[in-house]
């Protein structure tokens, strides 16, 4: 055989050994490739389909007295077997806003079988009077209608223009955030303890009053100064309630008086 015949042959091997040792790459990578992808696969079985990641305690935590633990898993509709991580987080929390008690709301997952839910209700406040009475929290949000069994002992605001879904304009939006504070520094003083508050009521002119319950009495605080005005009211009261004669109403948003009406009869 001539040298250029060897040549060639040895020149076809080489090129036969390279080509299956390529070949051996490409089959060693897609071996490792499908494991991969099996092992995926695998993981994927046991996390969406197994026993693993099933719901199996659901932990209700916050500030909640109207409604029950299991009154919020009921609205979460959540079961226990339920897969972690089918569930959305975020379809749970929209249940859960959806009813009226719940202020705040938040939803996580404690892996592997835990699903902790967070709930801040409403905190009424008072009661708003129009057309349907509705009840206000200490934000000043309207946040449900006056029902059947709800607790009614609450302050009653009057003079608000709502409409039948508890809606409001800015005006009496803001109107509505000055009688909660008027609320707060009354009922925190001396006189707010002895006399308590049955009604606060807005007057778009003479602005905001507070009418007692005990010895029942309206007494007018204007449209601003409310502590100012508690304090005066605080310094003279004891003279203004040795007078005889039931007192009816006090205007308190007077500088440095106040007007009395007594009724002697």
């Amino acid at each position: 055989m001539s040298i250029f015949k060897q040549r060639q042959t040895v020149k076809k091997r080489r090129q036969w050994v390279r080509r299956l040792r390529q070949l051996e790459r490409i089959l060693i990578s897609l071996a490792i490739v499908m494991a991969g992808l099996a092992s995926l696969y695998g993981l994927y079985r046991l996390v969406c389909f197994g026993d693993t990641f099933a719901i199996d305690n659901v932990v209700v935590e916050g500030k909640f007295k109207h409604l029950s633990s299991g009154e919020i898993v009921s609205i979460s509709q959540l079961s226990r077997g339920d897969n972690m991580f089918w569930i959305s987080m975020e379809v749970i929390h929209e249940r859960l806003r959806e009813n009226p008690w719940v202020r705040n709301a938040a939803v996580r997952r404690g892996l592997p079988d835990t699903l902790y839910i967070f709930v801040e209700e409403h905190n009424p406040r008072a009661l708003v009077s129009g057309e349907t009475i509705f009840m206000v929290d200490e934000y000043g949000e309207v946040f449900k209608p006056l029902e059947e069994g709800d607790h009614k002992n609450y302050p009653v605001f009057t003079g608000l223009i709502v409409d039948e879904n508890g809606r409001m304009d800015a005006v009496h939006e803001e109107a509505l955030l000055r009688m909660l504070g008027l609320l707060q520094t009354f009922e925190s003083s001396a006189m707010g303890s002895k006399f308590g508050v049955s009604e606060v009521n807005y007057d778009e002119i003479k602005g905001i009053s507070v009418v007692t319950e005990n010895s029942p009495m309206q007494i007018l605080f204007g449209h601003a100064a409310f502590e100012e005005q508690m304090a005066k009211l605080e310094r003279m009261g004891d003279a203004v309630m040795k007078r005889t004669g039931r007192i009816t109403y006090i205007l308190a948003n007077e500088p440095g008086r106040l007007i009395v009406s007594y009724q002697t009869s």
